[in-house]
């Protein structure tokens, strides 16, 4: 059985891939830009005040319970950390761009291991 975890493809079809997911996300990114201070997805809520809460020193299914895997909550609390919002819509945008930048980089990484394979 031949089992290659990063499969062969042309440096061409592999750059034709990026591009057209880039592409993807550029218009994907600017219809969230569009869209960036509503408010209909609960859940990330719930991720924004959790993460004010562990900047704040609780901790995460200690003083703060929760049904949801911790990345999330890792994610925005280091996304506040580190740019810190000067209001509320600007928390919004910010923890969007975070996650929106987030899943690029994991879209790149399964491009390069997997590209079209499986």
């Amino acid at each position: 059985m031949d089992f290659k975890v990063m499969p062969t493809m042309s440096f061409g079809k592999y750059l034709l891939l990026v591009v057209l997911c880039l592409a993807t996300f550029l218009l994907s990114y600017r219809l969230l830009q569009i869209r960036s201070h509503s408010m209909h997805f609960v859940d990330e809520e719930d991720h924004m005040v959790f993460a004010s809460y562990m900047n704040q020193g609780y901790r995460l299914y200690t003083n703060l319970s929760s049904n949801h895997q911790p990345l999330v909550y890792v994610l925005s609390q280091y996304t506040q950390k580190l740019h810190p919002p000067e209001n509320l819509l600007m928390l919004i945008k910010g923890q969007r761009q975070a996650v929106f930048l987030y899943s690029l980089v994991w879209l790149l990484v399964f491009i390069t291991f997997f590209q079209l394979k499986g």
